[in-house]
């Protein structure tokens, strides 16, 4: 009988009711773990019982391992890890690592001594053979190191490798200084460096330098076990040297090329003040010295510094020093400095009528590249820049000897550059005629001299290139300063004069910077953004860098640059924990990742929006703390995270999200003993290439280009698919008879189980299971199941090893009291069940419900 008010007959009702419903499992969009029972963790080993979810959408699945997601909505198993190389033979990695061209740098420490300084070894991927890294210190000081960045840039046209590290211990440095007999002064100079835990806070200085010494007995107990003489001083404890703190910035450098050749990187040890810079010759010191001598007319006058109401005699009283200058910055000024009356002024020097500078006495060995001369005249403060002389310049000497003597004097010397002294010294000469001066390359010289000795470089732990600029950060005392290298050519350069700067993100907020990124808003304009990180994560803050005319306060702090903080955005914690990709710039926030998009809104100012909120328990049920190693890459659109090396649940997990689908599935990466250190793009052209995966021992791949038919081979990795809880209603109102399960994929090889668990109409737990086996690769490839049981709700696993595409699963189902009791072909369980629990049927146990001669035969 039709219902009431049916417009369907009897027949067509009966007919339509005994036809299965069809529900479709497809366009799959990634995990959704947001819901799920806090006990639920992202681990790599197999899912526990107590995860079922009841409120899960239908097209999402709560794990995805193994598994990566196609654009057109199917699941497609990744390849097998590929083997790279192992760790150099009695090292591990500590996950500081750089890949350029071929080579692969690596800070790797000693297995046997783990407390010693760390080594950079580089490997040759054509000729897979490492090779370590020599390391000079210079002023022949040595520290223990531990290496935190590794990066390059061009300058010249030449690639210039950059090792950042920790310095330890530095301040445990103890100086036996040797008093000079018949010294000027009171000079005194270094005989030699002893390091001794014992000696406490001592410290020294070197040849030149006034030092406050004693001879207290009492003093002198202190520093026993040093060799003694007659005339040996000891320096007090209250009057070091500036030397290195511990766990200070430090940053080598050397030309790549001349790395892979086998020579050396070298450190930014600060250079002495210019008067220290003089040599020991013997029982006697001989300082820096700094003269001028005029040629053509009598343009100097040494004696007589006043300028006379009358014509004639002198027109101008001059001032004149120098500084030292080496690849990171200039010394301060020679002191005392040179004064003269000059008869002409500057601008009426010409070419044989003018001034030539002398500095002698120069110590080799010091790093120097070049000396800058500057001058001021009359009762002015500001220093005008004279003239520059580079180290490569050099010169021969003239033999007829010293111009400012003999039958020679007021002739022009015919010099300029630098010469190796007989004695060892150097001596640097430049002819100077004022504004008609060859000033030698004025754009490399520092043009706003300050009197402060920068040639230690930027002290900073962490670095990156952004378009031709150099950005530093990292100072232990300093966390929120940012260091701007200087113009091109002058790039580890920060002076004002070189054209860079620093300024400091809120150094009352106590935040650290984390990272500096090259963004682009919507208008089209760049910006340089610095993330900083903050032990309180609500603190975490965002700011531009900003050109502007405004004076700071600071003396070199920035009358250029200045920090503005970006409303409405959090900061990021984590080192490598953020970068920009095509849509956004994307960081790892303490409640999930984080997008900031190119759209601009009110005040130019950015907000932004979470992208993670299926996996939100992965951040929200875990310390920020373990997000401070966090690492994240760009490739072919799709973002690959590492969150945590100090979690098991974590630490050999990879997450990635699709900026596309915006779908997130997981990869497990090696064994149970391998924990992630760090991940990087590994994209050397002429190989196949991927994910980086860095771990203390060895260095896996895992392949995002095709390079061999991976697809007919078995996966070894385990891949796991699980989906949310399903039913034929959400919540679920009804019981649902599922007859069967359609598995479709678009090709498949492996051995693969899949499972069925659910909850029946009578509250007890159901597992249907099948194993699905193909030795040789299968296309357009379908599997079916046998369920027949009347469930409320159930998910589905699929867990083995096994390459395939997934397309789409069909479950077959009928509404409850259609069809009860009614099996269709064979089923991989021991028996069914009616409606009261009792087993109806016995079959074998079959690992193929389809094959009838398997059947038929057991």
């Amino acid at each position: 009988m039709a219902k009431k008010n049916s417009t369907k007959t009897a027949t067509q009702e009966a007919l339509s009711a005994a036809e299965p419903k069809l529900q479709t499992f497809t366009k799959w969009q990634g995990i959704n773990i947001e819901q799920t029972p806090l006990t639920w963790t992202p681990d790599h080993r197999y899912w526990s019982d107590g995860t079922m979810q009841t409120d899960l959408a239908t097209n999402f699945l709560l794990v995805q391992n193994n598994a990566f997601q196609q654009s057109n909505g199917t699941i497609e198993t990744r390849q097998e890890d590929v083997d790279l190389f192992n760790a150099p033979d009695g090292y591990e990695f500590t996950g500081v690592t750089y890949m350029h061209d071929k080579y692969f740098f690596a800070a790797c420490r000693s297995k046997d001594k783990p407390d010693a300084s760390e080594s950079i070894f580089m490997y040759n991927l054509q000729r897979q053979t490492w090779k370590q890294v020599k390391v000079k210190f210079a002023l022949d000081k040595e520290y223990t190191l531990q290496w935190t960045n590794i990066f390059s840039y061009t300058v010249d046209g030449k690639n210039e490798l950059i090792c950042q590290c920790k310095s330890e211990s530095a301040s445990k440095i103890a100086y036996q200084i040797t008093n000079v007999a018949g010294s000027e002064d009171g000079l005194y100079y270094v005989e030699k460096e002893i390091s001794k835990d014992e000696y406490g806070e001592s410290s020294g200085s070197l040849a030149g330098k006034n030092l406050t010494v004693s001879t207290k007995s009492e003093d002198v107990k202190k520093y026993k076990g040093i060799v003694q003489n007659e005339s040996s001083f000891y320096v007090s404890p209250v009057s070091g040297a500036n030397l290195r703190k511990q766990n200070q910035g430090c940053i080598f450098t050397g030309k790549f090329d001349d790395v892979i050749n086998n020579k050396p990187i070298k450190n930014s040890e600060q250079l002495p003040d210019p008067y220290d810079c003089g040599i020991v010759d013997g029982a006697k010191t001989k300082p820096v010295t700094f003269k001028a001598i005029g040629f053509g007319s009598e343009v100097v006058n040494t004696d007589d510094l006043t300028i006379p109401e009358t014509t004639g005699g002198n027109k101008t009283i001059a001032t004149y020093s120098f500084m030292f200058e080496n690849k990171f910055g200039s010394t301060k000024f020679y002191e005392p400095f040179f004064q003269c009356g000059l008869s002409v002024i500057a601008v009426e020097m010409t070419k044989s009528n003018g001034l030539h500078f002398i500095i002698d006495n120069i110590a080799p060995d010091l790093d120097i590249t070049a000396v800058n001369i500057y001058g001021r005249y009359n009762n002015s403060l500001s220093w005008i820049y004279v003239g520059r002389v580079e180290l490569e310049k050099t010169y021969d000497d003239v033999p007829n000897g010293d111009y400012s003597t003999g039958d020679r004097k007021g002739a022009r010397p015919d010099r300029s550059g630098w010469k190796l002294n007989s004695d060892g010294s150097y001596r640097c000469e430049f002819n100077y005629f004022g504004d008609m001066t060859e000033k030698g390359d004025e754009a490399m010289a520092n043009l706003e001299p300050l009197n402060l000795n920068t040639t230690l470089g930027p002290v900073a732990q962490y670095g990156t290139r952004v378009d031709s600029r150099l950005y530093f950060w990292g100072n232990p005392d300093y966390p929120y300063r940012l260091y701007i290298g200087g113009s091109c050519g002058m790039e580890l350069k920060y002076d004002n004069g070189y054209g860079g700067a620093y300024v400091d993100a809120a150094p009352d907020f106590g935040c650290y910077i984390s990272n500096v990124l090259k963004f682009k808003t919507q208008s089209g304009a760049d910006i340089v953004t610095i993330l900083c990180g903050h032990n309180n994560s609500s603190k975490t803050a965002r700011y531009n860098l900003c050109e502007t005319t405004l004076t700071a306060t600071s003396e070199l702090s920035t009358q250029s640059y200045q920090l503005e903080q970006v409303s409405n955005v959090e900061g990021c914690s984590s080192r490598r924990g953020s970068l920009v990709a095509a849509d956004g710039l994307y960081y790892i926030t303490r409640y999930g990742l984080a997008v900031t998009t190119m759209a601009m809104e009110y005040s130019s100012q950015m907000r932004t929006q979470y992208v993670s909120s299926v996996i939100k328990p992965v951040f929200s049920d875990k310390h920020a703390h373990l997000f401070e190693n966090a690492c994240m890459i760009y490739i072919d659109e799709i973002l690959y995270f590492m969150l945590s090396n100090d979690d098991d649940e974590l630490d050999r997990i990879i997450f990635a999200y699709d900026t596309n689908s915006k779908a997130i599935w997981t990869y497990t990466v090696g064994t149970e003993d391998d924990t992630i250190l760090k991940i990087y793009p590994h994209d050397y052209y002429k190989y196949q290439e991927g994910i980086g995966v860095v771990t203390k021992d060895r260095v896996v791949l895992i392949p995002t280009t095709d390079v061999e038919d991976w697809r007919n081979e078995v996966f070894d990795m385990q891949v796991m698919l699980e989906t949310g809880e399903l039913s034929s209603s959400v919540p679920t109102t009804d019981s649902t008879y599922v007859d069967q399960l359609e598995i479709r994929f678009d090709w498949f090889v492996g051995e693969l189980e899949v499972v069925l668990e659910g909850v029946d109409y009578y509250g007890r737990h159901v597992h249907v299971s099948k194993i699905i086996r193909e030795e040789e690769i299968k296309n357009d490839y379908i599997e079916w199941m046998k369920v027949g049981y009347i469930l409320e709700n159930y998910h589905v696993h699929f867990i083995g090893h096994a390459h395939f595409r997934l397309t789409h699963f069909v479950a077959k189902v009928y509404t409850y009291g259609r069809k009860f009791g009614i099996q269709y072909g064979f089923d991989a369980n021991n028996g069914y069940k009616n409606r009261r629990g009792a087993k109806k049927y016995q079959h074998h146990q079959l690992r193929s419900y389809n094959n009838l001669k398997e059947c038929i035969c057991t």
